[in-house]
């Protein structure tokens, strides 16, 4: 009987203990879910300011859809022991709950201001983030800039500005304008790819063929390569992760409708075509090009890490009002620099 006493004890201590085990199993799961709440509103609100620039602070996000829970976020200016606001920073305090159990964290983040208008780049009909050559026949109704040295050769015209951080050569006085050698470098913006797929209005998986009548509003974003011809009616942008072929002409519907070809590697005009909008093609990890072939009548600029030209380049600047990399509308970037929990 003793025996058997101390047997049931035993058993009913090793059930209590095992059930304070599955308890505190249970808690600690709930816990970690809300603290993944937690920390899952400071991830939104990062990317809330990063994609659409608040305009006022404080404001509150939260998202209470969430099968496992809810969670509530807080973004104000952040402001330094003595109350002075600190430039650039931002202070996010979010509370993640599930099933009861809540966790607060708290994120402090800098951002870098949002520029103003379209980048300085886009005020010359021909921009080169190298050294740059003009020669054969090329007409260029506007300023010029070369982030390197410039050549002119041949019977090139330019009826604007020529600058240089380089030196300038024009044997024959192809530019009526000013020269500017060893002018101050001027920077290209980047090209942002997650901020252009998360705020395309339009997407495509692949590569894609336009041509016909493409109709634009706002980014057209295409993770691939781009074939295009014919006219562009409305107002946007198309970015192409790959090259962009221009096959023919490709114009403007109509007096209300502008454009602008956006790629991380290559832009190239094959035969004879007129362009009536803005090229872009710039990589920060390598030269982007824009290549030439047969003869490119460009009205709007041609904006590249290295220009190429194999035959006439005919280009009358026309600046650009749709927004572009380095404007007004590109994103505020975030980086969360601080994380501590609260409770």
């Amino acid at each position: 009987m003793i025996a058997l006493i101390v047997l049931l004890a035993l058993g009913v201590t090793f059930v209590e203990m095992s059930i304070q085990e599955v308890s505190r199993a249970s808690r600690e799961k709930k816990e970690t879910r809300a603290l993944s709440l937690a920390e899952a509103g400071l991830d939104y609100a990062a990317w809330r300011v990063y994609n659409q620039a608040p305009a006022s602070y404080p404001f509150t996000l939260a998202r209470a859809d969430l099968p496992e829970g809810a969670f509530s976020a807080v973004v104000d200016r952040y402001r330094d022991g003595s109350g002075a606001l600190v430039p650039n920073a931002i202070k996010v305090v979010s509370t993640g709950s599930s099933q009861g159990f809540n966790a607060e964290v708290k994120a402090v983040g800098h951002y870098a201001v949002a520029p103003g208008p379209n980048s300085g780049v886009f005020d010359f009909a021909l921009f080169s983030n190298s050294d740059l050559t003009i020669k054969g026949t090329a007409d260029i109704n506007g300023s010029v800039h070369s982030n390197g040295n410039m050549t002119l050769q041949g019977n090139p015209n330019v009826t604007g500005d020529a600058s240089a951080t380089g030196w300038i050569k024009d044997p024959k006085s192809g530019v009526e304008g000013t020269k500017y050698p060893n002018a101050a470098r001027k920077t290209m913006p980047t090209v942002d790819i997650q901020y252009y797929r998360a705020n395309a209005t339009q997407v495509y998986g692949s590569s894609q063929i336009f041509s016909g009548t493409t109709h634009l509003n706002g980014i057209t974003f295409v993770n691939g390569d781009v074939q295009i011809s014919g006219q562009v009616e409305g107002k946007g942008v198309i970015v192409a992760t790959g090259e962009i072929h221009v096959n023919g002409n490709t114009t403007l519907a109509n007096a209300d409708s502008e454009f602008a070809l956006i790629s991380t590697y290559m832009v190239r005009v094959n035969g004879t075509c007129r362009i009536e909008g803005v090229i872009y093609t710039h990589n920060a990890q390598f030269d982007a090009a824009f290549d030439g072939n047969g003869t490119a009548d460009v009205l709007g600029a041609v904006v590249a890490d290295v220009i190429t030209v194999n035959g006439t380049l005919l280009v009358e600047y026309k600046k650009p009002t749709v927004p572009l990399p380095g404007s007004h509308d590109s994103p505020i970037q975030i980086d969360l620099v601080s994380w501590r929990r609260l409770k």
